[in-house]
């Protein structure tokens, strides 16, 4: 079974993270979302990037905005892939904080999903160490990794 992805938040952690998504043979990296035309997002997507070629998607209708007066081609709404059923789970990597308002949106739509690093221990019911939390994280709906160094 191949999980089909997206990452959503293309910064520091996010660029790495779907880039470690899309070297995976069980993974296929959908997507990535964002909402402002960042160096970090326009350099990865470049030719030699190691995104190019990835669907951009915006996180909302204010960074549909942005991304397209920044010129960036979008692909569309991150809501809307989410309901199209083409995604089995999201990472979120937006900054801190962020995350929290993403939560209903992932939940909508029954996605399985990761918060990474920033996220507060309390959003989600299980996170993930592998030396101490891999059986209780193995079948959760959400997870969230204590430090982007351990994605």
């Amino acid at each position: 079974m191949v999980v089909k992805v997206v990452v959503n938040g293309v910064g520091t952690i996010g660029k790495r993270v779907a880039h470690a998504v899309k070297l995976q043979n069980d993974m296929k990296l959908i997507g990535i979302s964002d909402v402002a035309a960042t160096s970090w997002l326009r350099t990865v997507l470049e030719p030699e990037g190691p995104l190019n070629k990835t669907d951009l998607y915006a996180s909302n209708q204010e960074g549909m905005q942005k991304l397209k007066e920044s010129n960036m081609y979008i692909k569309g709404l991150l809501e809307d892939l989410l309901a199209s059923g083409e995604v089995d789970a999201v990472i979120d990597c937006t900054p801190a904080g962020i995350e929290a308002k993403n939560k209903p949106l992932y939940e909508k739509y029954k996605l399985k999903t990761i918060y990474q690093g920033g996220a507060k221990a309390d959003l989600v019911p299980v996170s993930f160490v592998a030396v101490a939390s891999y059986e209780k994280a193995l079948n959760a709906q959400a997870v969230r990794v204590v430090s982007c160094n351990t994605t």
